[in-house]
């Protein structure tokens, strides 16, 4: 019984993360996605955030792998249409 109730506990637990995780770079999605389709590649987006002041959810800078990670990622949805403009004005 105790295996059956720690595996209820574990999914509840990384679903819970995974929302978390969504909804921390859901603001970030736009920029992303943006500079992905002018042809940036993963290192030349993570600079861009680590220069903006941005963060993983760990706190750490971003590298190229989480770039393609949050990218390749289904689930995420962009929620500030805002940062799409930010981004164009970027250049």
């Amino acid at each position: 019984m105790k295996k059956k109730d720690n595996r209820k506990a574990t999914a509840a637990s990384s679903l819970a993360r995974n929302q978390r995780t969504r909804e921390f770079y859901s603001p970030l999605l736009p920029m992303m996605r943006q500079l992905r389709a002018r042809g940036k590649s993963y290192t030349e987006i993570a600079e861009a955030l680590n220069k903006a002041g941005h963060r993983t959810v760990q706190g750490g800078k971003f590298h190229k792998v989480a770039v393609y990670r949050i990218l390749a990622t289904k689930g995420y949805k962009s929620v500030t249409p805002g940062l799409v403009a930010a981004c164009k004005a970027m250049g």
